[in-house]
């Protein structure tokens, strides 16, 4: 399926329980009455260019666990990273159904590579290995899937990459009751940007796998050329808590994102280098007052 987010304008449609009037933002594909909190959807009419959810992952982490997850991960940041996050309040969890794309292709390789195979010469302490070098030449084949792609412009595709894999055997096929009473957000990532991050990871995920079949005892100067076939797009809406943290008043909260469905948490927790410059110069300066002191502990006796 080939994905098509375009251009898209807020509008207004009734709930079907109280009959208030609610208003759905851009890009966000379902939204809750907020006077009678009605568990029915309420749905933005269908938009022919747009690609319809094929699949979605519901949400498993309740929202109290998603904030322990939270918290748990802020605790175990380390001295040298994220000082300003280890320190902030946690409050304001949001849920949403983020939309992603799952991709699959088959994908055939041709490859060269040099395998090494080990013998031995000599007995006891003369004994030594050798390793003959032999060319290998050959293609492989191989069915890439669960290949998974942020189609948000707000979550980005190496954000996702932190708080996955999800679970895909508890893919669900998509009905509107399925995600009832959840935010839901239209795609909104360009289409030639979502093939090519799903063309690179499974690119990635073959040289994996050809690194991992490649016999003999070693190997050196792998090379392969990838070529992917009979491709597909289905969008699948995947479960996330997210967290804005507000880590200082003049400056814009961090965000981090809890998987809705194992409870895997990143955030942009930063190394901080001056405190890894104090150290090293702090173990430097100890090493060489040591020294002195050990130095003139010598002179005295002496």
């Amino acid at each position: 399926m080939q994905p098509a987010p375009h251009a898209q304008q807020s509008i207004d449609v009734q709930c079907q329980d109280c009959g208030a009037l609610l208003h759905l933002a851009p890009n966000q594909r379902t939204t809750t009455c907020f006077y009678c909190r009605s568990p029915a959807i309420v749905s933005r009419p269908g938009d022919p260019r747009r690609p319809t959810p094929r699949f979605a992952v519901p949400f498993v982490l309740q929202p109290e666990l998603a904030y322990a997850r939270a918290r748990s991960w802020q605790n175990n940041l380390s001295w040298f990273r994220g000082p300003e996050l280890r320190n902030a309040a946690i409050t304001g969890l949001q849920p949403i159904y983020a939309p992603c794309f799952l991709y699959s292709a088959i994908a055939r390789s041709a490859y060269s590579v040099s395998i090494g195979e080990n013998y031995t010469t000599g007995s006891g302490d003369n004994q030594r290995t050798h390793t003959e070098w032999r060319p290998l030449h050959g293609e492989h084949a191989a069915f890439v899937r669960d290949v998974v792609v942020s189609a948000s412009r707000g979550i980005l595709n190496a954000e996702l990459e932190c708080i996955e894999p999800f679970d895909l055997r508890a893919l669900h096929r998509y009905t509107p009751a399925l995600i009832s009473g959840w935010p839901a957000e239209e795609p909104s990532s360009e289409p030639q940007m979502v093939w090519a991050m799903a063309r690179e990871e499974a690119r990635q995920d073959i040289a994996r796998r050809l690194h991992q079949f490649m016999p003999g005892d070693c190997y050196r100067g792998l090379k392969h050329q990838t070529e992917l076939g009979s491709e597909a797009l289905e969008l699948v809406l995947m479960p996330l808590w997210v967290l804005p943290v507000r880590v200082a008043p003049n400056q814009p909260p961090v965000r981090l994102l809890v998987n809705g469905q194992t409870g895997k948490v990143y955030g942009p927790a930063r190394m901080a280098w001056g405190r890894v410059i104090l150290l090293i110069a702090l173990v430097i300066g100890g090493f060489f007052l040591f020294s002195f002191l050990l130095f003139a502990c010598v002179a005295v006796i002496a």
